[in-house]
């Protein structure tokens, strides 16, 4: 047999067996391509395959190589399926092109190939195989071609097998995902079913249950098995049973897709639910119900909420009718849409006779088009207003404080104003009497401010000018002090030393306006700073609240406090100024309050070891502040508004002094206030924690011996010679000998010629000052005799000045004898005792409740001139009368005679004044004031006339529009007018002045 032949049937056989030996199309080429390669020293072959047959590709029109070797001779990946070598195999199984026919370039998709023919056999009409050879110049041999024909054929059939195989697998994998996330939705769903909080259920078309979630059960009470099989029905209650059969038998003959419906629901325990209901019922394809489901929530809460704003509403309607303020609704155009009968009286009708009537209709041009101005600004903000304006009615002018809501419609626009009318005619005139009598105060005022532009364009100066003045001042001031000790060691009778006490009191607080204004002077300067020392905190607020009880007292207002036991009693810090911070706070509180309280409240907001956060809070319910001016009461010079200033006097330093010595202390302060209801201003500053023995040790003011100084020669040089015989006086009482200087030269002098204990310097004085002089005794004379500076200038720069020039130590004018003494006794080595200043330790609860008398006789003793006797006589006296005057009290108010009671209040309240009992005149104040309101709320039931609300229009606005509008109204009356709070003031004053009279009775006896 021919050898050729026996090759050929050898690579038959091989092909045949290389083809289909695996499922994997690419395994498939692979092993029947090399075989076939190898054999016929074959370059490159390719297959390619319509993607239309090819389950991981679209279905775009093209053909994809699916299989290529060697992969680097790739030029092309994907040919469209109208490429030319479709046409050369169009009706045929194979064609030849070699590189000298043209259409050999047609068919060459691969890269590097310049030579050699290829050969293309059809693999039926999926797609065709590609065969390369550089050796052949002309064209494969057909003979050979023919002899691969039925090859190709069973390698295009194990092709299609490969093919179909990845479809089914795909398909397969598809079908296993899709049954998963079923699997997963009705997990999902069912979780759904089971977690939400309304019962979901299904019931077949007969309305029997078939399914209900665990909400259901838990709702209704039953187990599963009790509701399965059962109809609905038997779950609702017998009245409303017909209405949902029919209800639902609609929807299922309409064929309605979904319905909901409110009914009451009875659980298993017999109690009644309220429920709404959505239902979706279900048909087959002949029309007929299948299925109902139904998803059910509780609204019984909300059933009741409406119930109970349907009865507020109610009552809000009575009241608007019947309120003494004039309320009304008007819309966007002006028109009366409601109004009560206060409104209508000044109309001078009924409200029906003016509900659709515009504001034109019923005011004066002038006065409609500026009430409707601002209802259109109300409404086109949405923001409310709050004004006084003057308004004719009738031909007579009232003055109105007004306040208007905008009230939206259904659909959430707003589309009219509330508008409550409080009078203040009589107010309004009496301010108008008052501001006549304030012209020339007015007039004053601006003078005072053009002074003041004036005095900031000197600010440069303003520094030099405070230490002079500060010198000036406080120079008459320690000649006011020292003649006050001169004094009080003199005989003198109960009348003098009741005038001497005022007379200190008034150097006081000149000394205190002298201080604020240097302070803020020095803090605009950079140049104060703070000190630390030990201190008592409950001692600090308890002479607080006592220094201000007698101004308190004088308003009627009550004055309180408390401080929280946790808080540690010794602290750490500068209690000078954080005593100056609380009086101007609590000054300020009191000045702007006229009726109510003022309250100091220091708290513990967090604590460590070392040291303790504390929250000291003013409070008061004074005249408050408006919002847009809050943060300007911090500035200097600031009040809140020039009629602030006209009316309560200030000079607007003390907040921003206060402000600046908390932020001095990294502390914050900061104001809470509403408008006419008060104001909150809180402290916040962290202290450190101190020892009872550190203050118990703190040496207290020096006890002045007289022999301690016997024999002292002292030089002292003062150019004022009011001071020098004031001082004088006080050295020659101590037993010293003092010699005269008038100013720093003649000290020089004295001090060359003479033989000196000690000197006491004045630091400003004519010809030489103590400066020049003190740096001539320390570096000229070259003397160690000690040298206490005398100053007003108490500027941080001012102290170092004389320190650095010498002198051993200071004291500020106006001083204190006893500090003078102290420092005088102790640069002179001399022994010195100590008055004991220190608290006896105590807790924290008794010193923040330290004991004290509840009534306090000095302001009637100072009624009665000093007269002890007197005093004495018209104290019983009141003891007498005052328990009567009580019982009346008490039964007039028993009896619903309101303004009897309103009489008695008023009439005993001086006497209580005069026991010195300020909390029980503030509730006689309270008394008083509720019960003159002409008629309590409680009454109204038995004069109101529901209206006729048909009458109200075609589309009446809800009255629950108007309970915004009533809530202020509540502020003018409601507060003032319940019995059960006029019956605790009366009971809480009976208990207290109980006390104070067993009290003074035990005292007076």
């Amino acid at each position: 047999m021919d050898i050729n032949i026996i090759n050929d049937i050898s690579l038959l056989y091989e092909l045949s067996l290389s083809s289909g030996q695996s499922i994997n199309l690419e395994e498939n080429c692979d092993k029947f391509i090399k075989t076939l390669m190898a054999r016929k020293n074959l370059d490159f072959a390719s297959v390619w395959i319509k993607n239309q047959y090819l389950p991981d590709k679209p279905d775009d029109g093209n053909v994809s190589l699916v299989y290529a070797n060697p992969k680097f001779k790739i030029e092309k990946t994907s040919i469209s399926i109208d490429h030319p070598v479709f046409s050369y195999l169009k009706n045929r199984d194979y064609f030849s092109f070699s590189y000298v026919n043209d259409a050999f370039s047609d068919i060459m998709f691969e890269k590097s190939i310049s030579k050699g023919a290829f050969a293309v056999f059809a693999l039926d009409d999926i797609g065709f195989i590609k065969l390369y050879s550089s050796l052949i110049d002309l064209l494969f041999s057909n003979i050979e071609l023919n002899k691969l024909v039925n090859v190709i054929k069973k390698f295009t059939i194990s092709i299609k097998g490969c093919i179909y195989h990845k479809k089914s697998v795909i398909e397969s994998e598809k079908k296993v995902q899709a049954e998963k996330a079923s699997i997963e939705i009705e997990k999902k769903y069912r979780e759904i079913v089971e977690s939400v909080n309304d019962i979901i259920y299904r019931a077949d078309s007969k309305g029997y249950f078939t399914f209900v979630n665990p909400v259901a059960l838990r709702i209704t009470g039953y187990k599963e098995h009790e509701l399965i099989g059962k109809h609905y029905l038997t779950l609702i209650a017998q009245n409303y049973q017909e209405k949902l059969r029919e209800y639902y038998s609609s929807q299922a003959h309409n064929k309605t897709p979904t319905t909901y419906l409110e009914f009451p629901l009875i659980r298993k325990d017999g109690k009644e639910i309220w429920v709404g209901q959505n239902v979706q019922v279900a048909y087959n394809k002949d029309g007929d119900v299948t299925e109902f489901f139904a998803i059910t929530r509780d609204i019984t809460d909300r059933k009741k909420a409406e119930e109970a704003l349907r009865q507020s509403e109610e009552k809000y309607r009575i009241l608007v009718e019947n309120a003494g303020e004039a309320i009304s609704l008007i819309d966007y155009h002006g028109r009366l849409l409601i109004l009560n009968n206060a409104a209508a009286q000044l109309f001078g009708g009924k409200p029906k006779d003016f509900e659709g009537k515009t504001l034109w209709d019923v005011l004066l041009k002038e006065f409609a088009e500026k009430r409707i101005k601002l209802i259109r600004k109300v409404i086109e903000s949405g923001q409310s207003s709050f004004d006084e304006s003057s308004v004719s009615f009738q031909g007579k002018l009232y003055w109105f404080q007004t306040n208007m809501q905008p009230i939206k419609d259904n659909t959430g626009k707003f589309t009219s104003a509330l508008t409550i009318n409080v009078d203040i005619t009589e107010r309004k005139q009496a301010e108008l009497e008052l501001d006549k009598l304030l012209k020339e105060l007015e007039k004053t005022n601006k003078e005072l401010e053009v002074a003041k532009v004036e005095a900031e364009s000197a600010n440069t100066a303003k520094s030099r000018f405070l230490a002079s003045m500060s010198h000036e001042l406080r120079t008459p001031i320690s000649a006011v002090y020292s003649i006050h000790e001169l004094l009080q060691n003199t005989d003198l009778t109960e009348k003098q030393k009741r005038y001497l006490d005022i007379q200190k009191s008034s150097a006081n607080n000149l000394l205190a306006i002298v201080n604020n204004i240097l302070d803020f002077s020095k803090i605009e300067a950079g140049v104060l700073t703070l000190e630390e020392s030990v201190f008592d905190i409950y001692k600090l607020i308890k002479k607080i609240i006592e220094t201000f009880n007698y101004m308190a007292l004088g308003k009627s207002i009550a004055l309180d406090y408390s401080i929280d036991p946790k808080i540690n009693r010794v602290l750490i810090g500068d209690s000078v100024r954080i005593n100056q911070i609380l009086i101007n706070l609590v000054n300020n509180a009191i000045k702007f309050t006229n009726k109510g309280f003022v309250r100091l409240d220091c708290n513990l907001i967090s604590s460590t070891s070392q040291t303790n956060l504390i929250e000291f809070i003013i409070s008061d319910t004074g005249i408050g502040i408006d919002q847009f001016n809050i943060d300007n009461i911090f500035e200097s010079f600031k009040q809140e508004d020039n009629s602030t200033t006209r009316k309560f006097g200030g000079t607007g330093l003390g907040l921003a002094i206060s402000k600046q010595l908390v932020e001095l202390m990294n502390g914050e302060i900061k104001a809470e206030s509403k408008k006419g209801t008060g104001s909150k201003f809180t402290v916040k500053i962290n202290l450190k924690i101190g020892n009872v023995d550190d203050l118990e040790n703190k040496q207290g003011k020096a006890e002045i011996n007289e022999e301690t100084l016997r024999g002292v020669k002292i030089l002292l040089a003062e150019d004022n010679l009011f001071n020098q015989e004031i001082i004088q006086a006080l050295i020659e009482k101590w037993n010293a000998v003092i010699d005269l200087a008038e100013n720093g030269q003649v000290a020089v002098e004295k001090f060359k010629a003479n033989n000196y204990d000690i000197v006491l310097m004045d630091k400003q004085m004519p010809v030489m000052g103590g400066i020049a002089a003190t740096e001539i005794i320390r570096k000229e004379l070259r003397s160690n005799v000690p040298i206490i500076a005398m100053t007003a200038d108490v500027i941080r720069g001012v102290i170092d000045q004389c320190l650095n020039a010498g002198m051993n130590d200071y004291i500020s004018k106006p001083f204190d004898s006893a500090d003078l003494f102290e420092k005088i006794a102790r640069l002179l080595n001399k022994e010195i005792k100590y008055i004991d200043s220190a608290p006896k330790q105590s807790s924290a609860s008794e010193s923040s409740a330290e004991t004290k008398k509840l009534y306090d006789l000095s302001k009637l003793k100072e009624a009665c001139l000093g007269d002890e006797q007197r005093t004495q006589k018209m104290a019983k006296r009141l003891l007498d009368e005052l328990p009567d005057d009580l019982l009346k009290l008490t039964a007039h108010f028993n009896n619903g005679e309101y303004n009897e009671t309103s009489k008695i209040a008023h009439r005993i309240k001086p006497n209580v004044d005069f026991l010195g009992v300020p909390r029980s005149k503030s509730n006689l104040q309270l008394i008083q004031d509720y019960a003159s309101l002409p008629k309590l709320f409680n009454d109204l039931e038995k004069v109101i006339k529901v209206p006729d609300e048909s009458k109200l229009g075609e589309n009446p606005p809800s009255l629950s529009k108007l309970i915004l509008g009533i809530q202020l109204l509540k502020e003018y009356s409601s507060k003032d007018s319940k019995v059960d709070k006029l019956s605790e003031l009366i009971n809480n004053l009976n208990k207290y002045m109980k006390a104070v009279f067993e009290e003074l009775k035990k005292d007076l006896n």
